[in-house]
């Protein structure tokens, strides 16, 4: 049955108003979704201002800064504040998180490198009254920051902590370790730590007991071999990695915090994540407790192998006339480099 002319176009008209209708409907919802998004992205940044920390300024200025780079400011600080509430927790603070260059010509790689040095440099001397190893008294976080992301293709970060709490007590290792497994840290999923020192080495190391890392490097990492006794009726060995532990790091030997150097204790498996070692002191004792850390985590049929040993501390490796400590850095980031290509 056909319709009037006029009935046809009436309804032709009515179809095209609701076409209309709707697509009014939509724009408005888009634009009142839009304007909600933005009140929301303000709110958020105005709330992240209320935070009152200088430091802030530098996250969300930087040009390389990732968008993490807020989330694990915001969480650190957070953590720091309720640390210093509480007053008797240990801290760990990661910085931002800083990512290769939109112009970089640098071949990239998918990780995000996060240095963590232990919070007070062992000096030299420390192991035996004729030891030439120098002290670490400059921290490599800001050379890491230039070189990492600029010439590594790379992203970077570091993670910060101190040995004593607020009201200047010690923290145990135990603490620290508590802290490490609360921090950013287990939620970068691309992390290749490295560590720089005794402590820092040590805590990665119990870190991988229940977490994970894409990779490790360890730099003048100690473990004391189990054949090593070290109870004060028999720790009369001056040059013992045991009495240096005691002498050194942990200051009394009644600490049950030493007790965590020893390699039984440690209960991560051989091979869990590709490792490197590397030493910088010209101090047997001490590269030999670093070397056993690597034969500690090698595995000859293992997925990663041996755990290679590079030592820093040979100076065919350093030019006249450079900067020790930065040739030094570039040393460890070309080997690192090269290691990654290798094992990951």
């Amino acid at each position: 049955m056909m319709l009037p002319i006029r009935r046809q176009a009436f309804m032709l008209r009515s179809c095209a108003t609701t076409k209309i209708l709707w697509s009014l409907q939509s724009s408005q919802l888009a634009s009142l979704s839009l304007f909600q998004i933005q009140k929301e992205r303000h709110s958020s940044s105005s709330s992240s201002r209320h935070h009152g920390v200088d430091a802030a300024a530098s996250v969300f200025s930087s040009p390389f800064a990732s968008s993490n780079s807020v989330r694990h400011f915001h969480h650190g600080m957070a953590a720091q504040q309720a640390a210093a509430r509480d007053g008797d927790d240990a801290t760990i603070i990661m910085s931002p998180t800083f990512e290769t260059p939109l112009d970089s010509t640098v071949m990239e790689k998918p990780y995000t490198l996060i240095l963590m040095e232990d919070p007070t440099p062992v000096e030299k001397n420390d192991i035996t009254s004729d030891s030439t190893s120098s002290s670490t008294s400059r921290s490599w976080e800001h050379d890491f920051q230039s070189k990492v992301p600029n010439d590594c293709g790379m992203s970077f970060a570091s993670l910060a902590y101190d040995s004593k709490n607020v009201h200047g007590s010690k923290l145990t290792l135990a603490q620290q370790l508590q802290a490490l497994k609360a921090s950013p840290l287990s939620s970068i999923h691309d992390a290749i730590l490295v560590t720089r020192g005794p402590l820092s080495s040590l805590m990665a190391q119990y870190y991988l007991e229940s977490l994970s890392l894409q990779g490790l490097v360890m730099i003048d990492p100690i473990l004391i071999d189990d054949d090593e006794n070290i109870t004060a009726s028999e720790g009369n060995d001056n040059d013992s990695v045991a009495n240096f532990v005691t002498s050194t790091l942990m200051q009394s030997q009644e600490d049950m915090s030493m007790h965590m150097f020893q390699s039984s204790r440690l209960l991560v498996e051989a091979n869990s994540v590709p490792m490197m070692v590397m030493t910088s002191k010209n101090d047997a004792r001490w590269n030999e407790a670093s070397k056993f850390v690597a034969n500690r985590h090698s595995d000859e049929d293992g997925i990663y192998g041996i755990v290679p040993i590079v030592d820093l501390a040979d100076n065919d490796c350093y030019d006249d006339g450079v900067d020790r400590e930065l040739k030094e850095v570039i040393v460890v980031l070309d080997h690192i480099h090269d290691w990654i290509d290798e094992f990951l």
